[in-house]
């Protein structure tokens, strides 16, 4: 359910933190869920910040994933 709660405004902050502050297994499940639906995420008005904050806090391997 990110995609869902990251479509608002504080959902889509407390993602975000979750990503920058969790341990690689969490970055690991919220990058898998999150990749279903990059490109819609993008275009909404509070889900690109949280695919920016994505691309910031990932690794070389998920960055190429999500360019994909």
């Amino acid at each position: 359910k990110f995609v869902d709660i990251s479509m608002k405004h504080d959902g889509s902050r407390i993602i975000q933190t979750l990503y920058k502050y969790g341990t690689p297994a969490q970055r690991s499940a919220i990058s898998k869920e999150i990749m279903k639906s990059v490109v819609p995420l993008s275009k909404t008005k509070h889900g690109r910040f949280l695919v920016i904050s994505l691309l910031r806090y990932s690794s070389k391997d998920e960055v190429e994933q999500f360019i994909k």
